[in-house]
């Protein structure tokens, strides 16, 4: 009896698909990092200079686990703590850890601005700092950003995004790092096969990326392996990632104006026709992604500027 050839499906691997597969294995890595190895660093320092969580919205992915969260309320205090304090724990182990990894080009240039931890200054956070508020739109900061981010070399994870001129992109991204399987592919069921579209100076910079985020992992430990260099080999373990990848109802806040009170400008993914669009809005509050998530599943995916301009 003759067996019917099975389907070939074509998996595409482009600048994309490999940026938001890279996003995926970064959450997976840091989330473990951070709630494993780092919180316990985050804590000591604090209990040094007696600094308490700050009550703040959690942002980003930090809300998923309760140590995440009590990670992220840590460093939202740690990153209020003066400059001056550095010489208490300058020598502690703990302390040169933490600033090893808050220090890294993966999110961009560390600057202090007088305070303890310094916080990455990436394609995006220039592009809000020279672009005058008035003219903070999708458009404007996108192009900003890719402009920025060809002329200086920035390997961070949004330096990535900003290459792709994508606000989408960005957007997913700026949440992931906003403080910071396989099976086995049987007979029955389609062929797949991987097509590596990936640049070849947009790999360069990824794998730059990949290297530096790795070295911050533990090693010797289960995390040690680390993200697959962005090479044609491992183009389905990024398609993987990139399929797992959920980035609807992500949100950011980008930065805020000097009013009172103050409004804070936020860029989120919501949806149309079941293709994500861009949702930039202003509001007086910080709108982390659970937030969004839950009003917009309430709304049916409504921009979110609209919704807030008619209350």
């Amino acid at each position: 009896m003759l067996t019917q050839e099975p389907e070939t499906i074509y998996c595409v691997i482009d600048n994309r698909v490999l940026a938001l597969g890279i996003d995926e294995r970064y959450r997976h890595y840091m989330t473990e990092l951070e709630a494993v190895f780092l919180l316990p660093f985050v804590e000591v320092i604090a209990a040094k200079l007696g600094v308490k969580e700050k009550e703040v919205p959690v942002e980003g992915y930090y809300s998923e686990d309760p140590k995440l969260t009590s990670y992220f309320k840590l460093m939202r205090a740690l990153q209020d703590v003066s400059e001056s304090s550095l010489p208490l724990v300058e020598g502690m182990t703990e302390f040169q850890r933490v600033l090893e990894v808050v220090s890294s080009p993966i999110f961009g240039k560390p600057e202090r601005n007088q305070t303890l931890l310094p916080q990455g200054r990436d394609p995006l956070s220039r592009a809000l700092i020279e672009t005058p508020i008035h003219q903070w739109t999708p458009n404007t900061l996108t192009n900003t950003a890719y402009e920025i981010a060809m002329e200086s070399g920035d390997i961070s994870l949004i330096g990535l995004a900003a290459r792709l001129k994508d606000s989408i992109l960005i957007t997913a991204l700026r949440e992931t790092v906003i403080l910071y399987a396989q099976k086995e592919i049987g007979s029955l069921g389609p062929k797949l096969e991987f097509i590596w579209r990936v640049e070849n100076e947009f790999a360069e910079i990824a794998n730059q990326f990949i290297e530096e985020f790795n070295n911050l992992l533990p090693k010797d430990s289960y995390l040690s392996h680390g993200i697959d260099k962005a090479e044609p080999q491992n183009a389905w373990r990024f398609y993987s990632a990139y399929a797992d990848n959920k980035i609807l109802g992500r949100c950011a806040n980008l930065g805020s104006d000097r009013s009172l009170p103050t409004q804070y400008y936020h860029w989120a993914i919501s949806r149309h026709n079941d293709q994500p669009i861009l949702d930039d809005f202003w509001s007086n509050e910080i709108w982390p992604t659970e937030r969004y998530k839950s009003e917009q599943q309430k709304l049916g995916w409504k921009l979110l500027r609209n919704e807030l301009a008619k209350r």
